[in-house]
């Protein structure tokens, strides 16, 4: 298992100008924009504007605090309003945000033949456990959660993958968000990050 603590990620200012970016995890790690497999990130949207195109890749988006957000496909709208409302969508898309105040979202990406994922909330008492072809990444929302002996704060995420387990203990409150990635190299994923805490 990895601890991934929110204090230790790098801030990365999008070239718009529109918001900015923390990295929880990709694979390969640290991998640019246009070179990873899978990644997910918690990023402030702070003023309107388009997102990056992402050919080839799967998106999920999901308000964790701020808003309402409102996204524009063409002439279509999703409005996110509550905390953990999402929207799925093809990184080949034109997508527009309007928003009248910040907003902060977990983003998550998956190279579209080859890697898949699924963003839902995590619940208390639940044994994580993943597949042999799966990934697990845990986000804390709330000021903190413990699973297993490891304890997490607001935003501090932990990964699971090969023969980790834990089981999910909830204490105070908030809550959190479980992203599950699948993958076909889940074994040369496990090689390619450091040896676990």
């Amino acid at each position: 298992m990895w601890l991934l603590p929110a204090a230790s990620r790098r801030e990365s200012r999008w070239k718009n100008g529109g918001g900015r970016t923390f990295e929880v995890a990709s694979d390969p790690p640290g991998s640019t924009p246009d070179g990873f497999n899978w990644r997910v990130s918690i990023a402030e949207i702070a003023a309107p504007g388009p997102f990056s195109s992402f050919v080839g890749v799967d998106r999920t988006l999901t308000l964790v605090r701020g808003g309402p957000l409102t996204l524009w496909f063409g002439e279509d709208e999703r409005l996110l309003t509550s905390p953990c409302d999402q929207v799925i969508f093809s990184g080949d898309q034109l997508v527009v945000a309007s928003l009248e105040s910040s907003a902060w979202v977990v983003n998550v990406m998956s190279r579209r033949g080859s890697h898949q994922h699924q963003v839902r909330m995590a619940k208390v008492g639940e044994g994580l456990r993943p597949a042999a072809e799966e990934i697990i990444v845990l986000i804390s929302l709330g000021e903190r959660l413990r699973f297993g002996e490891a304890s997490l704060g607001r935003f501090d995420a932990a990964l699971l993958m090969g023969a980790d387990a834990a089981h999910i203990e909830q204490v105070g409150e908030g809550d959190g968000l479980l992203i599950s990635i699948g993958s076909t190299d889940a074994s040369e994923t496990l090689k390619r990050f450091l040896p676990p805490q």
